[in-house]
């Protein structure tokens, strides 16, 4: 007896979940979270040789199904539009809805003649209860950092699309096992991190269980029925090749069934994987992509469950999901009756940051840095306060004095290790830079070299806290807006 067990998923963070492998360029992000990627979160922690019937029933056999998580639109689990709508090219998807399968010739040369041309549906998501919704993304450019010249690497620049955070979603879990049940709950629910650089700022979400709606079964009459795909399908065929192609036995269609091609709306791309265990990339598939619709003659009546185990490969990673004659495929006219689709106002509410949590065996060392850091941080901008009133309150003292001699002064500076040693390279009678050669002229006129040694020093026994700093600042600025003398 299977059950369903439902999910609902917040970004806390912005989630990256490229649609392509590539690692070059800017890629969009997938406008759907993977049933893979709750996969992994099980896998990770449950992922156990030793128990070997367990590790295959939750990963392997199909007997537990992670499914993708799709926009929760006003409390609802959106879908994907269906391949096999069509809506006028002015106008949209709020004007009126077609169906591929039931427009004839005569019916499109009309729409012609009134100046109606038809667009498939695409990218965006859907409610029974009549929203239309599109998921949006942020968009970011992130470089690698060079740890050894302390600035961005050369030609390291990465462009990420991302789901937005304070998005709500929803997926479900579909288990034959029951015995696994509280081991999936617990194991998927709390904060996780999924996706691409869950070491930086992306992939923090909060995953909580809720109610499963109730399922119903009916019966599916003989003759010409619609399958539509809620998730990706993958088929292969006996050599272990991807193929778009499914036969009626791999649809689970009775015997003499068979697929009316030129009726079905089908849409299809390359899906690539990574496996973070090996490092490596999985081998490339063929897929037919969610939303595709599949028209097929049945030669005895079935039961609309027959596919609640889904169909095809890949079915514990959220492949195979299928809707048998949804009520938004089915229609007696050319357009879809019963369903008026009306745009979603509603904004997504930014989430806040995760909640404060337990402390960390290594946090007093990280929130020690942090502090650290927050006060050099403090040091740094009241010493160019103090520099910036020091320049302004003396500007035409040191009027006349070079660039030169100011690089001069920073250089020294900088050599020194604390303030005892600045003091002496400085004001020294007999090795100050101040006080002899060359440029002692130029410090002993107007009392400059006085007036600094009493701001550095104002007593014998006192400082300037961080003078250090306030010297090499005070020697960048005064160069910079002072011409070089010939």
């Amino acid at each position: 007896m299977m059950e369903r067990l439902t999910f609902n998923c917040t970004l806390l963070t912005d989630l990256v979940l490229s649609a392509r492998a590539a690692t070059e360029g800017f890629n969009l992000s997938l406008d759907y979270i993977p049933g893979v990627k709750f996969l992994g979160l099980v896998a990770s922690q449950h992922y156990k040789l030793e128990k070997s019937q367990q590790t295959l029933d939750l990963f392997h056999n199909g007997k537990v199904r992670f499914g993708d998580a799709h926009p929760l639109i006003k409390g609802e689990r959106a879908l994907r539009v269906p391949a096999a709508w069509a809506y006028p090219k002015i106008g949209g998807l709020t004007e009126s809805l077609y169906l591929y399968h039931n427009l004839t010739d005569d019916f499109v040369k009309t729409l012609t003649q009134q100046g109606i041309q038809l667009k498939q549906a695409r990218g965006h998501y859907f409610t029974e209860g009549g929203c239309l919704g599109k998921v949006e993304q942020n968009f970011s450019i992130k470089s690698a950092y060079d740890g050894e010249k302390y600035r961005a690497k050369d030609s390291q620049m990465f462009g990420y699309f991302a789901l937005k955070r304070g998005s709500k979603w929803q997926f479900h879990v579909d288990i034959d096992v029951i015995a696994y049940k509280d081991l999936l709950i617990k194991a998927l629910s709390g904060q996780r991190r999924i996706g691409r650089s869950t070491s930086a700022e992306y992939g923090l979400v909060d995953i909580q269980h809720v109610p499963s709606p109730k399922q119903s079964t009916r019966s599916i009459p003989a003759g010409r029925v619609y399958l539509y795909a809620m998730s990706n399908l993958a088929f292969v065929d006996d050599f272990g090749n991807s193929i778009l192609e499914p036969t009626p036995k791999q649809l689970l269609l009775p015997a003499d069934s068979y697929i009316v091609w030129e009726h079905s709306q089908i849409r299809s791309r390359l899906y690539q994987t990574w496996n973070k265990k090996r490092s490596n990339r999985n081998a490339d598939r063929q897929i037919i992509e969610k939303g595709s619709v599949i028209a097929v003659e049945l030669s005895k009546e079935i039961e609309s469950n027959l596919f609640q185990h889904g169909v095809g490969a890949y079915r514990s990673e959220g492949f195979g999901e299928i809707l048998v004659n949804p009520s938004f495929l089915i229609s007696k006219t050319e357009q879809v009756k019963g369903l008026k689709l009306k745009k979603n106002e509603e904004r997504e509410q930014v989430m806040p940051l995760a909640p404060k949590q337990s402390k960390g065996t290594k946090d007093d060392l990280l929130l020690g840095f942090l502090a650290k850091k927050m006060g050099q941080e403090d040091r740094m901008w009241r010493t160019d306060q103090i520099v910036n009133a020091f320049i302004a309150n003396n500007k035409e003292v040191f009027s006349g004095v070079t660039a030169s001699q100011w690089g001069q002064v920073r250089n020294i500076a900088k050599k020194a290790n604390n303030l005892s040693v600045l003091k002496k390279l400085l004001f020294d009678e007999k090795i100050g830079f101040f006080k002899y050669g060359q440029s002692e002229k130029t410090w002993r006129k107007k009392g400059r070299a006085i007036l600094i040694e009493k701001f550095i020093f104002p007593t014998e026994n006192s400082q300037l806290d961080n003078g250090l700093t306030f010297i090499i600042k005070l020697a960048s600025e005064m160069a910079k807006g002072t011409k070089q003398k010939d």
